[in-house]
């Protein structure tokens, strides 16, 4: 079994939000990035097609569980 502390994908670089964006913009070859790969579920939330860290930051949910 791999060592707990072993850090999933660490031999590839990390890539910056702005970096996936520029990618990902020039792959839409000028689609709406919005209407073509952000969906919204039946409550309405937006859901991106990729996260990322930061996304997560000052987020009090993360450490709870539901009804809490």
């Amino acid at each position: 079994m791999a060592d707990s502390k072993e850090k999933l994908f660490s031999d590839f670089l990390s890539v910056s939000t702005e970096q996936w964006m520029e990618k990902v913009t020039a792959d839409l070859k000028g689609a709406d990035y919005e209407k073509k790969l952000v969906w919204r579920t039946n409550e309405g939330f937006k859901v991106k097609p990729f996260y990322r860290a930061e996304d997560l930051e000052g987020l009090k949910s993360i450490h709870t569980f539901p009804g809490e």
